[in-house]
């Protein structure tokens, strides 16, 4: 079986592992299609330098697949056959090989006949809708959302969806501020200009935003999601931070007093929040077609990996397609 081997920080191979073994109230699934998470790029560059070799197949946790076998024994209920189709959610996260065994309540059952594109978003969808779930008074109020990658862009829409009345995305990218006003977004800003929080508060209509979710998990990006929310409004903090400790500014925080969450996963019952937005997304309730921009084959994981930390050429999500034959590398 072929795999992914991270063996030092942002060195990926693909190397021959013995086949998964199959245990007792799990399954091994095929995948079709894997996206890469902000998580998976923090396993592969960013771990400190004992935590590597990593475990072959880790960084891949949002996978669309094919159950291959599974085992029952001790087990008085058959949830899935071999053959189905799913959205896998390997815990720890190591989907990215050939072949992965995963707990039979890390998988979700998917229809047929859509596309593994819209499939594999859903994973992400589902930890957007749990960090949406947190936020109150959602309708009637101005957000920003910084940052307009994959999960930057599905805020946008459930925020829509949830009535949010201006929706402002703040993103470095041309190509991603773009995505942003088709995903959902009213205005876009790019956070380097000169006087952003003017530039925000003119967008929202004169007046600080009540909601800001930081989505990027940058130091500087957390920075200026407390500068630019109002008093006593609502700070999530959902993009995976990309150093373990920095300078935060602390006196602005203790003196706004914002209600302050973080959230990066399915809170509480994961598979009702994959199933809800798998639901969302097969009804065209959230429309996620685009946000994959590049596929790459599996033995181009590393330049995916890569293509999806440095935000290369136009680059929103980028997957991993296991499915064979020609692959288109790159949105046009």
């Amino acid at each position: 079986m072929q795999a992914a081997h991270v063996t030092s920080p942002g060195t990926v191979r693909i190397e021959s592992f013995p086949e998964p073994e199959l245990t007792p109230g799990h399954a091994v699934v095929r995948p079709e299609l894997i996206t890469i998470c902000g998580s998976d790029l923090r396993a592969v560059y960013d771990q400190p330098a004992d935590a590597y070799p990593l475990a072959p197949g880790h960084s891949g946790h949002e996978v669309i697949g094919i159950v291959e076998a599974v085992e029952y024994r001790g087990k008085t209920v058959f949830p899935f056959e071999p053959g189905e189709r799913v959205l896998a959610t390997p815990s720890p996260h190591l989907g990215m090989a050939e072949r992965f065994p995963i707990a039979f309540d890390g998988l979700v059952r998917v229809p047929e006949g859509l596309p593994a594109e819209r499939l594999a978003v859903a994973q992400p969808l589902g930890t957007v809708i749990s960090g949406c779930n947190k936020l109150r008074d959602v309708a009637g109020a101005t957000v920003v959302v910084i940052g307009q990658g994959g999960i930057g862009l599905l805020f946008d829409a459930m925020l829509r969806r949830m009535g949010a009345r201006t929706v402002i995305g703040l993103d470095l990218t041309e190509a991603r501020r773009a995505a942003g006003l088709r995903f959902g977004a009213d205005r876009t800003i790019d956070p380097t200009g000169d006087d952003v929080p003017a530039a925000v508060e003119e967008a929202a209509g004169g007046v600080p935003p009540q909601i800001v979710i930081d989505a990027a998990g940058e130091p500087a990006s957390i920075n200026l999601a407390l500068e630019l929310v109002r008093p006593y409004g609502q700070l999530l903090l959902f993009g995976v931070p990309k150093q373990p400790a920095f300078e935060f500014s602390y006196l602005t925080w203790y003196r706004k007093r914002p209600h302050t969450q973080t959230s990066s996963i399915a809170d509480g019952n994961p598979s009702a929040l994959y199933q809800q937005a798998i639901n969302l997304i097969a009804r065209g309730d959230v429309d996620v077609d685009g946000l994959i921009s590049h596929r790459l084959p599996p033995a181009r994981a590393a330049d995916a990996y890569a293509l999806a930390r440095t935000r290369g050429d136009g680059a929103l999500k980028v997957a991993v397609d296991f499915r064979g034959g020609t692959v288109r590398e790159s949105a046009p």
